[in-house]
Parts: structure tokens; C-alpha cells; sequence
């Protein structure tokens, strides 16, 4: 059985897809297991990436070091990554709305607990009450 060049292509882009996959999730496990304070130490704003990229042209420029085909390539490997930065923040942001959500659903069920078992203390001293009244008689 022979493949068509037309499935081959398909074939490399959904490995180049997978493969992209595999690697923002392992991003996201390592980020997610590092303290919140290395993350935000550690986070570089899109500004200063600019202002990074912007130098490191400059300094290219310069000192003639990369071809422009170079420069090119990491610049759309920075769009790239600034892309899946912005995806993961995203993600980031809705897990910590969904935590917050069931934070608040739990506080609202621990007072609703606190609230049923009040009410059934008070039905047992009631209870123990009749009881004595009808144990008198």
C-alpha cells in the first residue's frame, strides 16, 4: 500500500502538531509546579520582550554576527512562543476562576452545614425536652 504526497504532508503536520501539543503541556506541568512567586519572578512582560528582541537586533545589526533569515526565524519562533505564553496564561487565569468559583461554593456549603447542624441541635434539646415532659407525667 503506498501513501500519497498529499497524506505524507498530512501526516508530518499532525506530528509537528502532536509534537507541539506534547511540549505546551510539559510547559504547563513545570509551570504549574513551581511557586507561584518564581512565576511571576521569572515572567517576562511582551514589553520587554520587544525591548529584548529590539537590542538583540540592534546588536545583529552591529556586529553582523546573524543573517536576516536568522533573525526572521527566531523572531517568528518568539511569536511562536508568545503565542502559547499568552494560551497558557489564559488557561492559567481560567483555573484561577475555578478555583475561586469553588472556593466561594465551599464556604457557601460550610455555612449551610454550620446552619443545618445549629437547627439540629436544637431539635434534639426540643426532643429531650417533650421527652422529660411526657416521662413526668
Amino acid at each position: 500500500v503506498g501513501l500519497a504526497v498529499g497524506d505524507i504532508d498530512k501526516i508530518e503536520r499532525n506530528a509537528a502538531l502532536s509534537r507541539l501539543k506534547i511540549q505546551v503541556q510539559f510547559i504547563d506541568q513545570v509551570e504549574n509546579s513551581l511557586p507561584y512567586m518564581f512565576r511571576i519572578k521569572f515572567y517576562i512582560r511582551t514589553e520587554e520582550k520587544r525591548q529584548l528582541a529590539l537590542l538583540t537586533r540592534f546588536q545583529n545589526h552591529i556586529f553582523n554576527s546573524e543573517t536576516l533569515t536568522e533573525v526572521e526565524e527566531s523572531n517568528t519562533t518568539d511569536t511562536q512562543l508568545r503565542d502559547l505564553r499568552e494560551c497558557l496564561t489564559d488557561q492559567d487565569r481560567r483555573y484561577e476562576y475555578r478555583i475561586e468559583k469553588m472556593t466561594i461554593q465551599m464556604e457557601k456549603m460550610v455555612t449551610q452545614m454550620d446552619y443545618l447542624m445549629k437547627m439540629s441541635s436544637e431539635l434534639k434539646i426540643k426532643l429531650n425536652q417533650i421527652s422529660n415532659r411526657s416521662d413526668a407525667m
